[in-house]
């Protein structure tokens, strides 16, 4: 827990949102302390028990939400693998950044688990600025961008990654890219948002008075990238929820492990 000046403003302007978030935070926090005393062989209450599966239907009822938009295909070449399709439109001219951001998200969204393979495949399209601003408006360099309005210049049928954000987030279906340094496990997981997917941590006050307020953050399972950004990992079950919300775009076949 830490006091974060950094969140005052953004808690102070959206109150509601950031409640709810703290019901969640501190319902991920009762349910581990259940769980821990199931693990260390107390005598539980059934009450207890039931209230462990109660805390978890509510956090999963934020957690397993998946949109997964129509620009991601799902190929399915054979009976043991998975690709997911994912173009993806830019108007950076930086050739390294980009090599470095598709290395960061095909690398971390890559997994071989026995015989069954599941990866993704981005398409990244490049979109030159006279393109974006007919007529040669385009923004300077370093002046400010409506981030919002610049994104909806990209066409529709995929996903988008450019720069000119303060920090590095994604809004709606775009990836923007900050000024700063950002770990390759980062853009994975920020990705994940392009593909539909939900954070697993949450982010929860304390209203401390006139101190302002206190952050609380926990997360839901530190294995799980969504979850934990900086360690966590991509797994199959990731692949099999975009599969399974997702119609086929290449042969039927076996579902892997079937």
């Amino acid at each position: 827990m830490s006091l974060n000046r950094l969140w005052q403003g953004e808690i102070a302007r959206s109150p509601t949102g950031y409640d709810e978030l703290t019901i969640l935070h501190d319902a991920v926090v009762e349910r581990q302390a259940i769980l821990d005393e199931i693990a260390a062989g107390s005598n539980v209450d059934p009450h207890r028990r039931a209230r462990e599966q109660d805390l978890l239907r509510l956090i999963r009822q934020r957690t397993d939400v998946l949109a997964v938009p129509a620009f991601v295909r799902v190929e399915q070449p054979g009976p043991h693998r998975v690709i997911l399709h994912v173009p993806m439109y830019t108007d950076i001219a930086d050739a390294s950044l980009l090599q470095t951001f598709r290395a960061a998200v095909e690398n971390a969204w890559r997994v071989q688990d026995a015989a069954d393979e599941f990866r993704v495949v981005l398409d990244i399209r490049h979109v030159p600025a006279g393109q974006l601003y007919p007529g040669g408006r385009a923004p300077a360099r370093g002046e400010h961008i409506d981030v919002a309005k610049h994104i909806a210049r990209f066409p529709a049928d995929g996903a988008v990654v450019t720069t000119g954000a303060n920090t590095t987030h994604v809004l709606g279906r775009s990836i923007n890219i900050g000024p700063h340094d950002i770990a390759p496990n980062t853009l994975a997981h920020e990705f994940g948002h392009i593909l539909g997917f939900v954070d697993g941590y949450f982010r929860g006050y304390r209203d401390l008075g006139p101190d302002g307020f206190e952050v609380v953050e926990v997360i839901t399972d530190p294995l799980d990238i969504m979850s934990a950004p900086g360690v966590g990992q991509v797994s199959r079950r990731h692949f099999e929820r975009v599969r399974d919300a997702r119609p086929s775009g290449g042969e039927a076949g076996e579902r892997p492990g079937s």
